[in-house]
């Protein structure tokens, strides 16, 4: 069993490309070694090599007991010679630089963080080693990279770009590790720099709804179009009831800005959703993008376990405060209880807009956009009548889907509409239509003030 697990793990190294690379990180950790070190660490180091890239050296030297520095160093010799050749992590490395604007040192450090990630061998060797860390620290890296230990410090301290564009996290204790994010981002099936972005940061997503649909919202609805229409960065709360139609909103508000709206959060490796600490990476990735561009805003859907979020490594209750109230990019956070959130994150917002059940005119026009985005023919009556239950825009456009699928008309529109409702413990009462005005003739002053005691 466990020489199927080598024999594996030597494969990954050879289809990869990466036999010289993981050679040439062997020889840097042996280079830093102490002959003290070589007889506590050589034989597991030995180990490793003779499993993933044996030379001739480390098998005279693991056959003949314990192990010096000066074998080590002939083992070097031989694992020196070993042609780098540019591998599949080089090249995605490459375009996460150049995406993220890294010079060529960022680039190797973020490059061994990469294959720290990714490959068992790496974490194996540097477990094995006088290092003996769970986790990357600058002196480390700065091994692994030879790269000098004081720029290496500089590229991981706070605030600098690994940090800022969320590649790199660090733990708070000394160590770094690579972002959850960035592991996902190595691990596409990208060719190229630009099919990389659109994984990223992916086209804006149209509305299905007019401006129109969005009247009962009030002069909230213009307001935030002029706010999210300014060149100065804003953040925006929209809330109520889920199926009210927030996230239609923020893609008709963006289209309206004639800007795209581009949403946070990637779905994991398994299609699954990402945890809240990726959907933050992301914003923060995001952010940086689109700083220098004009043509998109971000939408954070369900941003509740986002804004709530106040342990975090890297992220604190006043770090999330700062992302709200100075965004750099417009973003339009979508929750559905703004009880949840803290007052700080409140007041922090520019605006904050409540969409509630439309009324009744609206919900027949978001009744005859449905059915004939569906091809699901409804006469007049027919849009009155589904339309005078107090749904919200989703529960209607699933109802008149469900309506389409089984070939139906109106009558399995309102049923499927209707059992939504019920399953949300929602009243099925259809919304009566008033049929009387108010006449001021009729009106009576005097009667008014006699009942003033």
């Amino acid at each position: 069993m466990a020489r199927r697990k080598s024999d594996n793990l030597n494969t990954t190294l050879e289809a990869d490309g990466e036999v010289g690379h993981f050679a040439n990180v062997v020889v840097k950790v042996i280079q830093s070694m102490t002959a003290q070190q070589a007889r506590y660490h050589g034989e597991d180091i030995l180990q490793i090599v003779n499993r993933e890239t044996p030379v001739n050296a480390s098998l005279e030297a693991a056959a003949g007991g314990d192990v010096s520095l000066h074998q080590l160093k002939l083992v070097a010799q031989e694992l020196a010679s070993k042609d780098i050749k540019p591998s599949r992590i080089d090249k995605v490395c490459a375009w996460v630089g150049e995406i993220f604007g890294l010079d060529h040192v960022e680039i190797a450090i973020l490059a061994v963080f990469v294959r720290w990630g990714k490959i068992d061998a790496w974490r194996e060797i540097v477990r094995a080693s006088p290092f003996r860390c769970g986790h990357l620290t600058p002196g480390v890296v700065a091994c692994l990279s030879g790269t000098p230990k004081g720029l290496t410090e500089q590229k991981l301290m706070p605030g600098s770009r690994l940090l800022l564009c969320r590649l790199v996290n660090d733990d708070n204790d000394g160590e770094f590790n690579l972002s959850p994010l960035l592991i996902r981002l190595t691990r596409i099936e990208a060719e190229s720099r630009d099919d990389m972005m659109r994984w990223l940061m992916p086209d804006p997503e149209s509305s299905n709804l007019a401006w129109e649909e969005f009247a009962h919202i009030g002069p909230l609805r213009d307001i935030a179009l002029d706010l999210l229409s300014s060149p100065e960065p804003v953040s925006i709360l929209l809330y109520g009831e889920p199926g009210g139609g927030k996230t239609e909103f923020a893609r008709t508000v963006a289209q309206r800005t004639g800007r795209g709206a581009t949403f946070v959060g990637l779905s994991d490796d398994e299609g699954g959703e990402p945890s809240r600490g990726e959907r933050l990476d992301h914003a923060i990735m995001l952010r940086t993008l689109c700083r220098s561009r004009k043509d998109r805003l971000l939408v954070i859907d369900e941003a509740d376990d986002v804004l709530t979020m106040s342990e975090r490594r890297g992220s604190s209750k006043q770090w999330i405060n700062r992302f709200v109230e100075t965004p750099e990019v417009s973003t339009i956070w979508i929750v559905n209880d703004r009880l949840c959130l803290d007052p700080s994150v409140l007041r922090r917002m520019t605006l904050a807009v409540h969409l509630g059940r439309p009324s009744r005119a609206v919900r027949e026009r978001v009744v005859k956009t449905a059915a004939d985005r569906a091809s699901l023919p409804l006469s007049s009556a027919d849009v009155r009548e589904l339309a005078s239950i107090k749904a919200t825009p989703a529960v209607i456009t699933s109802g008149l889907r469900a309506a389409r699928l089984v070939d139906g008309g109106m009558l399995e529109a309102k049923m499927a509409t209707q059992s939504l409702m019920r399953a949300m413990g929602q009243s099925c009462s259809p919304e009566v239509a008033g049929d009387t005005h108010y006449d001021p003739e009729l009106s009576s002053a005097e009667l008014a003030s006699a009942l003033v005691v």
